[in-house]
């Protein structure tokens, strides 16, 4: 323009990363459908593996546990209460909370004892734990030097006993922790302890090949049972006999005792059995005719009256550590436990296998609640797993749930609902108030029959009755209705007010209707009943005016003489 020459500059462009595709309503709903169905497959896994079913064939409702992953496949386990073997990716979603207690030990979880409406005493290391039915942690004693051994509940759930290393027994209460006794004539670990049914005696067993029938109270050792002649391991007391007691220990023997026997060295004893191998554990049937020994590999059953074995067999690749005989459903079923990890019911009909699972660690105790829902297994590794039994599921549930016809208020059933449900521990009460039963002239008063419910108060020849009535009828404003609706038959009222005339609780009320009746039409005089009436009522008014008029005269002398008093 004016003949200069002019330097340009090259100016890059500007660039903007590439604009990302909105997300849609749809894409939404199907990403949180996707996020919501791999949460469900995610915590039905983690169910799965934390109460695998124990018993399949005992309970048909639970499916048979799953097939443990290839080793390679398979994640690090990690010892926790819920024994969850599998871990979600880093980028899935956190898993849901859970509420089970911890239960890591410092050692072996050597015996589970349940109570019902407590809970579970979990003995382990030096530490017994209570556990309540909720499977929450609510109290721990501490108060043991060395090991602890077979934490047990008294029947009534308010004391706990529990053996340990240095040969003490001892005795806590629940609430307070407080120790109450403590018996010390065991030389020897005491590895089993039992409660009487009395609630006043307790057994024990330990290393010293001796077992004491102890009375809780004075904490003073009652008897001693000899005849052992290695470690006594297991004690069991018979279900329905106070005095029965079984006991199995190291030399291979399981011997019965009766504990009235009033001498103290061994002459107490029953039977013996010999169950070849030494004994771990000791369960009795309900019906007390079997008795179940445990020891070595093989489980043997024992017929108590015929004094002989009825069935003996290999249960396991190891040595069985725990036995019991449970109620499933109304069913028996026999659970061992083994330090091979394996957890095995029987069919003690047949002794036949029902159903196995097995566990990382070997086990050394089993606890299961008195319904049978919740199995309690503690492990070698001081892990202590709870599995709860699930209900059936109805296949038709969801469709009866989709389809059911909603309440609304359109509904007269909507405002029924819930009246025929019972109430609650919470709820308060209110008793239905019962309907009075009424008399006859109440009934004709509340139909205006004023006539009628005074000729029927008349006839019960009830004063306080009748006179109740009038005084009804009068504030009504019905008296003279009354009255004239008696004009065919007014003797009966005539005759009550001669009675009544005289009474000083009814006199006024008897003259004031008896000058109604004469002032009135209500009176019939040409009847005889109504002038045989009247005339007894003017002789009673006559009377009672004589003595008025001598109440009156007397009244007078009591006054002069009063004031010649004061003069």
């Amino acid at each position: 323009m004016d003949g200069r020459e002019t330097d340009y500059i090259k100016v890059q462009p500007k660039r903007f990363a590439p604009r990302t595709n909105r997300e849609t309503a749809d894409g939404k709903f199907f990403r949180r459908l996707r996020f919501l169905e791999f949460q469900r497959q995610y915590v039905a896994l983690v169910s799965i593996r934390r109460h695998p079913a124990p018993f399949h064939n005992a309970y048909p409702c639970l499916p048979p546990a799953p097939a443990r992953p290839a080793p390679r496949a398979r994640h690090r386990a990690h010892r926790t209460s819920c024994n969850v073997l599998f871990h979600p990716p880093s980028r899935s979603p956190p898993p849901l909370p859970t509420t089970n207690p911890p239960s890591r030990s410092f050692g072996a979880v050597n015996h589970i004892d349940y109570c019902p409406g407590k809970g579970y005493a979990v003995t382990s290391s030096t530490r017994v734990h209570l556990y309540d039915e909720r499977l929450r942690p609510t109290r721990t004693i501490t108060r043991f030097k060395d090991t602890a051994y077979c934490g047990t509940w008294r029947h009534d759930g308010k004391l706990v006993a529990a053996g340990g290393e240095n040969g003490i027994v001892q005795v806590f209460d629940v609430n307070s922790r407080s120790l109450l006794r403590q018996m010390t004539s065991h030389k020897r670990a005491v590895h089993s302890v039992s409660f009487a049914h009395d609630k006043l005696h307790l057994l024990s067993a330990g290393d010293d090949a001796t077992v004491r029938w102890w009375d809780v109270s004075s904490g003073e050792q009652v008897s001693r049972l000899d005849g052992h002649t290695d470690y006594v391991r297991t004690a069991a007391l018979s279900p329905q006999s106070e005095e029965l007691v079984a006991t199995g220990g190291y030399d291979h023997m399981c011997k019965l005792w009766d504990v009235r026997s009033p001498t103290n060295r061994g002459s107490a004893e029953v039977a013996t059995f010999d169950h070849g191998q030494p004994i771990e554990s000791i369960a009795f049937f309900p019906s007390e005719s079997l008795v179940l020994t445990a020891g070595g590999q093989r489980i043997s059953c024992w017929d108590i009256t015929g004094r002989k074995l009825l069935h003996q067999f290999n249960a396991h690749q190891k040595t069985v550590s725990t036995v019991k005989v449970v109620d499933v459903d109304g069913e028996l079923r026999v659970l061992t436990g083994s330090l091979d990890g394996h957890i095995k019911v029987f069919d003690p009909a047949t002794f036949k296998m029902l159903y196995a699972c097995k566990y990382p660690s070997p086990v050394m105790s089993l606890g299961i609640a008195r319904d049978s829902n919740t199995l309690a297994v503690g492990l070698a590794d001081g892990t202590l797993s709870f599995r709860k039994r699930r209900a059936a599921k109805d296949p038709n549930a969801l469709m009866r749930s989709v389809y059911a016809p909603r309440l609304t208020a359109a509904n007269y059933k909507y405002f029924y609902r819930n009246q025929s449900l019972p109430a609650t521990e919470e709820d308060l009460v209110v008793a239905k108030q019962k309907k009075a039963a009424l008399a006859e002239h109440d009934k004709l008063l509340r139909k205006f029959r004023y006539a009628d419910a005074l000729d029927r108060s008349l006839a019960s020849q009830r004063p306080e009755v009748v006179f109740a009535v009038i005084e009804e009828i009068r504030l009504r404003g019905g008296l003279d209705l009354a009255l004239r609706g008696l004009r065919d038959d007014s003797s009966a009222l005539v005759a009550f007010m001669a009675k009544h005339i005289r009474d000083p609780r009814y006199g006024k009320d008897a003259i004031a209707i008896s000058r109604l009746l004469l002032d009135g039409d209500g009176v019939d005089v040409e009847d005889e009943a109504v002038a045989h009436g009247l005339e007894v009522l003017r002789e009673r008014t006559n009377e009672e005016v004589k003595a008025c008029e001598k109440l009156l005269e007397l009244g007078g002398m009591v006054e002069l003489l009063m004031s010649s008093s004061v003069v």
